[in-house]
């Protein structure tokens, strides 16, 4: 079970930044409660403050991650080298030879999506498409990241909050190239991109789960960089 102070910082990685209010809402804690444990992690310097005013009234105290809280979610850097110097020896030499650089990626990606769906399309072939996007959910939080999957009108929204890729290429614009590709593999419909604002916070898409692909899944409807 999760330590108070825990659930406070998931809280925070997954929105951003909240009030002592806020906190206590979410967590169903009294907000002296909150307050203790913000102390605590505001010395440990787990999140900082800062006061927003709005108006004449007194000043709210909002709190928010600093770089070692964050950091306290880790990614799976290490991992996901892995993953790629696998892929990248089992290349054949030509197969990049003749791709511009954004296409180099693209194959990449699309390889290391193949090869770290694989070991589990077999359970997850079983199950029926909501269950699959769940499923397909706690792979990505069981494997380093921080997400979730919430059912959503259409199909199911599947959010990861700490992605690796990300974290690697922060300053790569559009849809995650990362996410779009493993997610189509593990749940086999399409996948719509429905990141918002700071796309450094969540990678967030949307499964269609009435919509079942033919054939090979592709990442996106829409076109995307790589």
């Amino acid at each position: 079970m999760q330590t108070s102070k825990a659930r406070i910082l998931a809280v925070l990685k997954r929105c951003g930044q909240r009030s002592v209010d806020d906190l206590a809402t979410a967590l169903k804690l009294a907000p002296m409660t909150v307050r203790q444990h913000l102390t605590a992690l505001e010395r440990d310097e787990f999140v900082r403050v800062a006061e927003h005013r709005n108006g004449a009234g007194r000043p709210k105290h909002i709190y928010s991650l600093t770089e070692r809280g964050d950091a306290s979610f880790p990614r799976r850097y290490d991992r996901f080298a892995a993953l790629l110097l696998g892929e990248l020896l089992s290349l054949e030499p030509n197969a990049l030879a003749f791709v511009n650089a954004d296409d180099r990626m693209g194959l990449v990606l699309e390889r290391l999506a193949r090869r770290e769906s694989a070991p589990h399309l077999t359970r997850l072939s079983r199950l029926e498409p909501r269950a699959r996007a769940h499923a397909a959910a706690r792979i990505l939080h069981e494997t380093g990241g921080f997400a979730e999957a919430v059912d959503a009108p259409g199909g199911v929204e599947i959010r990861d909050f700490n992605c690796v890729y990300r974290g690697l290429r922060p300053e790569e614009h559009g849809p995650c190239a990362w996410h779009s590709r493993l997610l189509a593999h593990f749940v086999h419909a399409p996948v719509e991109e429905r990141c918002e604002g700071d796309r450094s916070v969540c990678c967030r898409f949307l499964v269609q789960c009435d919509t079942p692909l033919e054939g090979e899944p592709e990442p996106l409807k829409q076109r995307m960089h790589s």
